[in-house]
This record gives C-alpha cells, sequence and structure tokens, in this order.
C-alpha cells in the first residue's frame, strides 16, 4: 500500500512560492542578460567612436607586414579590444595627439589586431601577447623587435616611439 501525503493547502502554498522564487529569478536572470548586452553594445560603440577619432588608418596584421617589408619600416601593432575601457583611453590619448600621428605616419606602418578578430588567437600565441592594450613593434617579416610600455601621455609615446630599439 502506497501511503499519500494529503496536505492540502499547505502543500499548495509551498509549491506556489517555489515557483514565485523561480519567476523571480528568472527575471533578474533575464535583467541582468539586458544589462549585460547593453553593456557590451555601449561599450563597442564607444570603441569603434574612439578609433575613427583618431583618423588613423589601421591595416590588418597581413597587410601590414606586406607594406612594412615594401617600405623598410618596422610595424607597430596595436592588439586591443573594441570593447575594452583601457584600450579606448589609449586611443583618445596617445593616438589622437599630433605629434604622435607624425611619428606613426614617418616611421612606421600601423596594424591593429581586434582580440574578437579571427587572427588574434594566431597572434597572441606567436608573440606571447597576453594582455590588452598591447603594443609590439615587428620588422617586414614578422619579426619580434620589441614590445612598448603604454605610456600614460602622448609625448611619452613619442619618446617611446623614438627610442632606437
Amino acid at each position: 500500500m502506497v501511503a499519500t501525503s494529503n496536505c492540502g493547502y499547505a502543500c499548495a502554498m509551498a509549491e506556489k512560492t517555489v515557483k514565485s522564487v523561480i519567476f523571480k529569478w528568472l527575471r533578474f536572470a533575464a535583467l541582468l542578460a539586458v544589462v549585460y548586452v547593453a553593456n557590451v553594445q555601449l561599450q563597442t560603440w564607444m570603441g569603434k567612436r574612439a578609433l575613427e577619432q583618431t583618423e588613423l588608418q589601421f591595416l590588418g596584421i597581413a597587410a601590414g607586414l606586406a607594406q612594412g617589408q615594401r617600405e623598410h619600416k618596422p610595424v607597430l601593432v596595436d592588439f586591443s579590444a573594441i570593447w575594452c575601457g583601457n584600450c579606448r583611453v589609449m586611443h583618445q590619448t596617445l593616438f589622437t595627439d599630433t605629434s604622435v600621428k607624425q611619428v606613426l605616419a614617418h616611421d612606421y606602418v600601423l596594424v591593429r589586431v581586434d582580440y574578437d578578430a579571427p587572427d588574434a588567437e594566431g597572434f597572441m600565441q606567436r608573440y606571447d601577447v597576453r594582455y590588452f592594450p598591447s603594443l609590439v613593434v615587428l620588422s617586414g617579416d614578422g619579426t619580434l623587435l620589441r614590445r612598448l610600455p603604454v605610456p600614460n601621455t602622448a609625448a611619452e609615446f613619442v619618446a617611446v616611439l623614438r627610442a632606437p630599439g
């Protein structure tokens, strides 16, 4: 004989409470998802805008290396993420400066590798890049010449770009 419990009102209320709690958590999770997606979209928009404000022509890695070989110039690779706040600050404060732009135009081929790009993982492995923003200087054949610190001011950046090595 199977014992059945006939708890009536108490069981119904407990079931209703469990459903209510689950529904509240689902609403909370949905709200978090909406906030997360909205934040990513906002950060992406702000990152694209910061890149546009530089008015620089960033090449892809293959095109940049080829141009570096043709022009016998080192290739400055900006490894960053479009949604990265520190990357955005770097683009807004360093890459918009006239003196930085002059040094870049005269002495370097400028490349940008985005973290979300298909070739980013291979780039990270080949050059041991572990964070962004990261700045590396390559020869036209892809040999790593040096890693650059990300300076705080445009004057420091110009000095780093002009430093031998």
